[in-house]
């Protein structure tokens, strides 16, 4: 049981993580087009193609997962959506903001029904509905900071700043996940499904 504990409140920060930088590019995108001078056609276009490509990445997600490792979803989610918050800051035309919200669909798309199935993986068997309840109130801690911090700092400072300060809080949930989050998917299980 103590394990147990130990492992969710390891792993507990990747889902608030994971639901600030999906919410954050939501936020962002939108604020650098209009910076841009970006139509707002030219803006849906940015964030359809996003979304697309967020999108067509759900098997490839699950089969990360369920074939190597929660880890291996996560990890490059988190570190793909740093790149493209990153590249954000440095965009100076409509074109190369789509660009970077195809990466951002990349790490978005990277992470789809982990926050789900990692949930179920820690969740103990006693008090699944309970455990799950609090687990997903992380992501929606996750999705209201995300555009209110990042939105304060583009408000304080401006866009290119407050897309730099997301590449960072998804840089560093990418570094806890590695360093301190604990791979769910069982040994045996992932042996398994190698073969």
């Amino acid at each position: 049981v103590l394990s147990a504990t130990r492992d969710a409140v390891l792993t507990a920060p990747v889902p608030i993580f994971l639901a600030f930088v999906r919410a954050t590019r939501e936020l962002l995108l939108p604020l650098k087009a209009a910076q841009l001078g970006a139509t707002s056609s030219r803006v849906g276009t940015i964030m359809a193609v996003s979304f697309a490509v967020d999108t067509a990445l759900v098997p490839v997600a699950g089969f990360a997962m369920d074939r190597l490792g929660r880890k291996y979803a996560a990890v490059p989610a988190l570190a793909i959506s740093s790149i493209g918050m990153a590249a954000v800051s440095f965009c100076s035309s409509t074109s190369q903001l789509l660009a970077a919200g195809v990466v951002l669909g990349l790490g978005n798309g990277m992470s789809n029904g982990w926050i789900q199935t990692v949930g179920a993986d820690l969740a103990p068997p006693g008090a699944r509905a309970q455990f799950l309840g609090v687990w997903n109130l992380g992501m929606g801690v996750g999705t209201t900071a995300g555009p209110l911090v990042i939105g304060a700092i583009a408000q304080w400072q401006d866009v290119a700043v407050a897309s730099f300060a997301a590449a960072l809080v998804s840089a560093a949930g990418a570094l806890w996940y590695t360093l301190l989050g604990v791979e769910t998917l069982a040994e045996r299980e992932r042996g398994s499904n190698l073969l």
